[in-house]
């Protein structure tokens, strides 16, 4: 069983700029199920409220290369994505 050391805490303009870009859904999550084939993350989203997602991930880098994806990735989508915050997961 992988130990998840970093969290990654994403903070979205509304509840829908999460969820209503099908472009953004599936390559997201094809890209969380990539690292939970590598044991980088367990692929469970941490839904904190309307906003604010939590994902674990085993180390920075891990954390970092999530970081980089999804804010690429929403900014080709124009979806809302205000920040990452990568931390200790506690």
């Amino acid at each position: 069983m992988p130990v998840y050391t970093k969290s990654a805490l994403m903070t979205w303009i509304s509840p829908w700029a999460k969820v209503d870009n099908v472009e953004l859904a599936n390559s997201r999550n094809a890209y969380i199920q990539s690292m939970v084939d590598q044991q980088k993350t367990d692929g469970v989203p941490d839904d904190l409220d309307d906003l604010q997602t939590k994902r674990i991930w085993t180390d920075q880098a891990a954390a970092d290369d999530w970081s980089a994806f999804i804010t690429d990735l929403a900014a080709r989508t124009n979806q809302g994505l205000v920040s990452v915050v990568i931390s200790d997961n506690v």
